[in-house]
């Protein structure tokens, strides 16, 4: 049975993981902790009483008790932080998008892992009509569009293209197309077009593929069977990830790099690669976020978030 730590109670997302990993195989929830910093302790007991848990006081007091974790907290300037002692001690480790504000955090990041894999970011790719489509190819473009918060809602538009352009990204470069929309080259010259502030009402994401065959989705977060399913598909990689059968460290790590990259681009209006010294400059601050966020009612919105 694969012991599993949980860190944060911010979003909706744990308690939408937890009712999906208490249904899979060989998977239980063993401990939580939440900093306090959006939930009321009494949220905090009553997620650890539904799903058997025990609360620790300490997010590393979990090491030696747990054989994985999710990082969930919103505020993701204490993603590093918090997944560290797990890494460090071989436990793989999975960060909720976006994994980290800036490329010094991602670089310490990728060090303190080491062999350890990493898994996270977004759900969205593991959409059940996400997982037909195919991952390259030759002549492909993708057009990808989502809502509100460019840079936190913005992460699952970067994982989901990077995820089915299947290579790192190449350039980055701000259009003239309407809203803030950027133009992502990958390595395998799979072109992808993003936009950030797509409509909100009811809050979407779309997607267009234009290759060997063309094919679109529209997801929306108030479709609690297509979310059910996405999930699914998403813990069980975590899943594989524990058992030592894949490791996406370094895809992941490059959309987060994306994610960074789309935000440059757009604030400094200029094209954007790897090696671009502006990269290092780019900033997303997690703690301004976490201060007007608003955790999901299940009657008010998307739980998407």
């Amino acid at each position: 049975m694969h012991r599993i730590g949980i860190l944060g109670l911010d979003s909706s997302h744990p308690s939408a993981f937890a009712s999906v990993l208490e249904r899979m195989p060989s998977m239980t929830i063993s401990g939580v902790w939440d900093g306090g910093a959006v939930r009321e302790p009494a949220t905090v007991q009553s997620f650890a009483q539904t799903h058997d848990a025990t609360i620790v006081d300490s997010p590393a007091s979990l090491v030696d008790h747990v054989d994985g974790v999710m990082v969930l907290s919103v505020n993701w300037d204490t993603h590093v932080s918090l997944a560290t002692p797990f890494l460090e001690a071989g436990v793989p480790v999975l960060i909720d998008k976006p994994l980290a504000g800036d490329l010094e955090s991602l670089a310490r990041l990728e060090e303190v892992a080491g062999q350890t894999p990493l898994y996270g970011g977004s759900a969205l790719g593991y959409h059940p009509t996400l997982l037909e489509w195919p991952t390259g190819g030759a002549k492909r473009q993708l057009w990808v569009a989502g809502y509100e918060h460019p840079f936190y809602y913005g992460a699952h538009l970067t994982s989901t293209a990077r995820r089915l352009a299947g290579a790192d990204w190449r350039s980055v470069i701000p259009t003239n197309q309407p809203g803030q929309t950027v133009q992502v080259t990958f390595e395998n010259d799979v072109v992808a077009t993003i936009r950030f502030d797509g409509g909100d009402d009811p809050g979407a994401f779309g997607l267009l593929d234009v290759g060997e065959v063309t094919r679109t989705t529209l997801i929306e977060g108030s479709n609690s069977d297509e979310r059910r399913s996405m999930y699914e598909s998403y813990l069980a990689g975590f899943r594989a990830t524990i058992e030592g059968s894949i490791d996406e460290s370094a895809r992941l790590l490059d959309g987060a790099r994306l994610l960074l990259a789309t935000r440059g681009a757009l604030d400094h209006t200029e094209r954007l690669e790897p090696t671009s010294p502006t990269l290092a400059d780019v900033h997303a601050d997690g703690r301004s976020f976490l201060e007007s966020y608003q955790p999901y009612v299940a009657h008010s919105g998307s739980s998407t978030n």
